[in-house]
């Protein structure tokens, strides 16, 4: 696998260690190569790191496996996962790092094992969350995308445009902690 095809979540192989990608900048300048610079996690002891690679440049790809899995809580230290078999996981805080503000209960999630262990997990692209807490929206006060603060129910803070209340659910992009959109009510 060349570089030129980094994405968040993939596993790659980095100084003989298991590391996850979780930022990816691609840039090119004029008359150059293409750079790909990206932050990555080692799976073995939480240590980030960021390298940039030339777009042509392989490396080679971890050898994890990905399982179906539902979150189903939360303590102090640990996240908690369970698979199709109904057998419990957990993993740290640390490795689950920020996606941790886009998980509900019963939330589906892929699961990144290493051998039978489970050293990370990977979110959907988009998530659906409620709007707990924003400001009412001011009329008049539209022109342009305006956009203003809104906490979602799991503590997590977006940027949403100023017709969104509260009580409304929102979709977001995991990967650019973006709003979407809003999710159309069943009628």
């Amino acid at each position: 696998m060349t570089a030129g095809d980094f994405h968040k979540g993939m596993a790659m192989m980095y100084e003989n260690d298991p590391w996850i990608v979780s930022e990816v900048n691609r840039s090119k300048m004029a008359q150059r190569r293409m750079m790909c610079r990206i932050k990555m996690r080692n799976v073995k002891n939480g240590k980030t790191l960021e390298v940039t690679f030339r777009s042509d440049e392989v490396v080679q790809e971890a050898d994890v496996t990905r399982r179906a899995m539902q979150f189903t809580y939360k303590d102090a230290t640990n996240y908690y996962f369970m698979d199709d078999n109904f057998e419990q996981f957990q993993v740290s805080t640390e490795a689950v790092g920020e996606d941790g503000q886009f998980l509900v209960a019963e939330a589906k999630v892929d699961g990144l094992f290493l051998g039978d262990d489970l050293v990370t997990i990977s979110l959907p692209k988009k998530v659906s969350l409620k709007v707990v807490n924003t400001a009412p929206g001011v009329k008049g006060d539209s022109a342009g995308a305006v956009m203003k603060q809104a906490e979602l129910e799991t503590g997590a803070t977006i940027n949403v445009p100023l017709f969104i209340k509260e009580g409304e659910v929102v979709i977001i992009n995991t990967e650019n902690r973006e709003y979407v959109g809003r999710e159309q009510e069943e009628k």
